[in-house]
C-alpha cells in the first residue's frame, strides 16, 4: 500500500524566525537568570523536536484507511474454519445431513391421545412420553455445528403450495399446517412421510383485530378464559402427529400475558411446544411459556409472502450471523413459490458453511 508523506515545507518556513526569538529569550533569560546555557540549549531543542516530530505523525495517524471497502467487507463475512471434530461429532453431522426425506413413524399413537367427544387431542402419555418428544423429527445433538431452523407455514389451504412445500423442501425443514385446512390430518401425515415434523397453526386476535379478521373460532382478547380454552381444545381436534402449535395471527393476543397463559398451560398439560412467531416487539408469548417451564421457543426472524430475493437474501445472510453468534436462530417463512424455490437453493450450501438446518424440535430451550 503506497502512503503519501505529507509536505512539511510550510511547516519548516518560520524556523529562521523562531531561532531567532529563540535566542533573544535566551539571552534575556541569561542576563536575569545565571544557568547553564549548554544544559537550557539541548533541553529545550530535545521540547521543540519532540514537538516537531508529533506534528509530523500526526496527518499519518489520523488519515483514514485506504483498505478497499469491498476487500474489507469479504474478509469479514469469510467463514470461520471449522474447529476439529471427534468420530462422535462427525457421525452426528453425516446423520444429521443425511437422510432428508427418511419418513417419520405413523401418527398419532393411540397412547398419547385423549378422548374429547367422538374426536381425540393429544396428552402426555401414562408413563411420561410427550407428543413433542415422540413425534419430533430424530437429530443427533452430539452436532456441534451452529442450528438453524427452517419453519414454513400456513399450509394445507393451497394444494400446489402445500405440495411444494412438501416435496421440494429439505426434511430438517418444519412444516405449519393452518387449522382451517379442509384436510389437516392427511396434509400432516404427508408431510411426515416426507420427514417433516408439524405444527398446528390456530387463529388468534391481532393487532389489527376487528379490521383483521383471523376467522371463526378465533381465540379473542375479549374471551374469558374458560371461552377461550374451550376453543382451543376444538382446534386441538384438528391434524395429528404435530409436536406443537402457533400462531400466524395472534399478534395481539401474543401481547396479553393473562389471557395468553392459561392458554400455555393447557399445552404444558399436554406434552406440547410452543412457537412465538414474534410478530410484534411487544410479544410475550416466548417469556411467558418459559415462566411455566413450556418447552418454547421464538422467531428470530420473518420471510413473508411478498419478498423478492434481494430482501431474502439480505434476511438469509443475518440467520447465518445470528446461527453463528449464538449458536441457533429461528426462520420463519410465510410460504410463496418463490420463498419454497429459494429457500431449496440456500439449504442446499449451509454444510459448506458449517452450519446444521435443524429441525425445530432442536433448537427448543
Amino acid at each position: 500500500m503506497d502512503i503519501k508523506l505529507p509536505d512539511i515545507s510550510d511547516a519548516l518556513k518560520p524556523l529562521p524566525r523562531l531561532k531567532s526569538l529563540v535566542m533573544t529569550e535566551l539571552e534575556e533569560i541569561k542576563r536575569k537568570t545565571p544557568i547553564d546555557r549548554k544544559v537550557f540549549l539541548y533541553a529545550f531543542l530535545g521540547v521543540f523536536g519532540f514537538l516537531l516530530l508529533i506534528a509530523f505523525l500526526l496527518p499519518l495517524i489520523s488519515a483514514p484507511s485506504h483498505t478497499s471497502p469491498t476487500a474489507a467487507a469479504v474478509h469479514a463475512q469469510a467463514p470461520a474454519e471449522p474447529a476439529p471434530v471427534t468420530s462422535a461429532q462427525q457421525k452426528a453431522i453425516d446423520e444429521n445431513d443425511g437422510h432428508s426425506h427418511d419418513p417419520l413413524p405413523p401418527a398419532p399413537l393411540k397412547e398419547l391421545e385423549e378422548p374429547l367427544g367422538t374426536n381425540t387431542i393429544p396428552a402426555i402419555a401414562t408413563d411420561g412420553r410427550k407428543p413433542a418428544q415422540i413425534y419430533a423429527r430424530p437429530y443427533n445433538k452430539d452436532d456441534i455445528r451452529p442450528r438453524i431452523s427452517l419453519v414454513v407455514g400456513e399450509l394445507g389451504l393451497s394444494r400446489t403450495l402445500s405440495e411444494a412445500a412438501i416435496n421440494d423442501l429439505p426434511g430438517p425443514a418444519t412444516l405449519v399446517f393452518s387449522n382451517y385446512s379442509s384436510e389437516p390430518d392427511g396434509w400432516m401425515a404427508k408431510a411426515r412421510q416426507s420427514g417433516h415434523e408439524v405444527l398446528l397453526s390456530i387463529p388468534m386476535e391481532p393487532l389489527e383485530y376487528p379490521s383483521s379478521d383471523p376467522g371463526p373460532n378465533a381465540l379473542l382478547t375479549r374471551n374469558n378464559n374458560d371461552e377461550n380454552k374451550a376453543l382451543l381444545l376444538k382446534h386441538l381436534i384438528n391434524g395429528k402427529g404435530y409436536i406443537g402449535v402457533t400462531s400466524f395471527s395472534g399478534s395481539r393476543m401474543n401481547t396479553a400475558a393473562e389471557k395468553l397463559k392459561p392458554l400455555l398451560e393447557e399445552l404444558n398439560k399436554r406434552g406440547l411446544i410452543w412457537l412465538d412467531t414474534n410478530f410484534t416487539p411487544f410479544s410475550v408469548g416466548d417469556s411467558t411459556a418459559k415462566q411455566i417451564s413450556l418447552a418454547s421457543t421464538k422467531a428470530n426472524a420473518l420471510i413473508d409472502d411478498n419478498m423478492g430475493i434481494a430482501a431474502m437474501d439480505r434476511i438469509l445472510r443475518d440467520v447465518e450471523h445470528d446461527a453463528v453468534k449464538i449458536g441457533r436462530s429461528v426462520l420463519l417463512v410465510q410460504a410463496s413459490p418463490l420463498a419454497i424455490s429459494h429457500l431449496r437453493e440456500w439449504a442446499k450450501g449451509l454444510a459448506a458453511k458449517h452450519i446444521s438446518l435443524a429441525p425445530l424440535s432442536a433448537v427448543i430451550e
